[in-house]
């Protein structure tokens, strides 16, 4: 993964959407272009920094791809121990909530409304040191899913 924060770049959020990254890419596009600054290296620089992070964010698979790859580095520096890499289909409904078998033995819970707030988050076991990283499918209804667990 690139050392760049491309949010930063920018100047938006990683919650932002598309049509927001989208608009503060040209806004940034614009008043840095080369041909406007007068110091053009330094705007060359900071305009090429502007194209590469469009090229990533720009893109739903590359901004995917780096979303994740940039909570794992975050992850990292937290010392998180991650278990697994799941997608909320892979949840199990219990008890009103979500939950997924932790290799301990206990189980990850995951409340109902974090999966509707989020598009990732991570959840720590409450028995062992491990946490799973969670990618929300926004496409799945969340209450149809098996009660049963793995």
């Amino acid at each position: 993964m690139s050392e760049k924060d491309y949010y930063e770049v920018l100047g938006c959020h990683e919650e932002a959407s598309h049509e927001d990254i989208k608009r503060v890419y040209r806004e940034q596009a614009l008043k840095n272009h080369p041909d406007k600054m007068k110091d053009s290296k330094q705007s060359a620089e900071k305009f090429h920094q502007i194209q590469e992070a469009w090229e990533i964010l720009g893109d739903s698979d590359s901004r995917r791809i780096y979303d994740a790859e940039r909570k794992q580095a975050q992850l990292e520096a937290e010392s998180i121990l991650l278990f697994a890499r799941i997608t909320s289909d892979e949840l199990y409904s219990k008890n009103g909530s979500f939950a997924y078998q932790c290799r301990c033995g206990s189980e990850y819970i995951v409340d109902k409304k974090d999966l509707e707030i989020y598009e990732q988050l991570t959840v720590a076991c409450d028995e062992c040191t491990f946490s799973i990283f969670i990618e929300v499918n926004k496409t799945t209804n969340l209450t149809s899913q098996d009660s049963t667990g793995t």
